[in-house]
């Protein structure tokens, strides 16, 4: 996740890389997720998002905030829509681009990835179907601490839901190793621990990923209610 030699990360585009596509919507805002179909010197192609099975409406002359993760730093650049298919549409890349640190910026280069965030996660045992719902408090390569209505019995293999809000559902396994009731309230502080094949596969990068972007999200979300906050007209997807 870190520039070669130090160097700062730059933005640019490539063929299918994972883009978030942020929408501004009479209410606040709405991203979804998409990949870059094509590049050109000032142009992109991208993939139409779905919201459930229906692509989502995509005009000529939409501005639209594209969101990108590269490194260790999150790129916010504007696009100005020039034509929609069914299934994709291009766009105009501004030569505007806004860059934000993440917190991996300051990470030495082999210490671990400590997310401190608070995001929805659905569970299951392996042997069930009944699915419940949990909050995150921390997690890492190798393991989750997270917040649970009821305690899991140790020992017990789940299967896990990562729902962090406006991404892909990612799915994946671990098991219940420790359980400590929180004084504060009847819930349970459970840890959970990742089986090799998964510390040892993308998973993690995809939580982390999603989890950085949700979190600059909220930022700019709290920006855009402090500017309205302020008098400042809304953000509109027209030009």
């Amino acid at each position: 996740m870190f520039g070669l030699f130090g160097k700062k990360p730059k933005f640019k585009l490539q063929e299918k890389m994972e883009v978030e596509l942020e929408f501004s919507i009479p209410d606040g805002l709405k991203s979804y997720f998409s990949k870059v179909m094509e590049v050109s010197k000032k142009r992109a192609t991208f993939a139409t998002p779905k919201e459930g099975n229906r692509y989502v409406s995509i005009n000529p002359n939409d501005i639209i905030k594209i969101v990108v993760l590269i490194e260790d730093t999150i790129f916010e650049v504007n696009l100005k829509v020039t034509a929609s298919m069914d299934k994709e549409f291009e766009a105009l890349v501004s030569k505007n681009v806004n860059r934000f640190d993440t917190i991996l910026k300051d990470r030495k280069k082999n210490e671990e990835v400590k997310l401190e965030v608070e995001v929805p996660l659905d569970f299951r045992a392996i042997t069930t179907s009944h699915v419940q719902r949990a909050t995150t408090n921390i997690i890492t390569k190798e393991y989750i601490d997270m917040v649970t209505n009821l305690p899991i019995p140790e020992g017990t293999d789940l299967k896990l839901y990562f729902k962090i809000p406006e991404t892909p559902v990612i799915e994946t396994e671990g098991k219940a190793t420790e359980n400590e009731p929180l004084k504060e309230s009847k819930k349970s502080k459970t840890k959970i621990t990742f089986p090799e094949k998964v510390t040892e596969s993308d998973v993690f990068k995809d939580i982390e990923k999603y989890v950085l972007h949700f979190q600059r999200r909220e930022e700019r979300r709290k920006e855009l209610e402090e500017s309205q906050q302020e008098g400042e007209l809304p953000p509109t997807n027209k030009k």
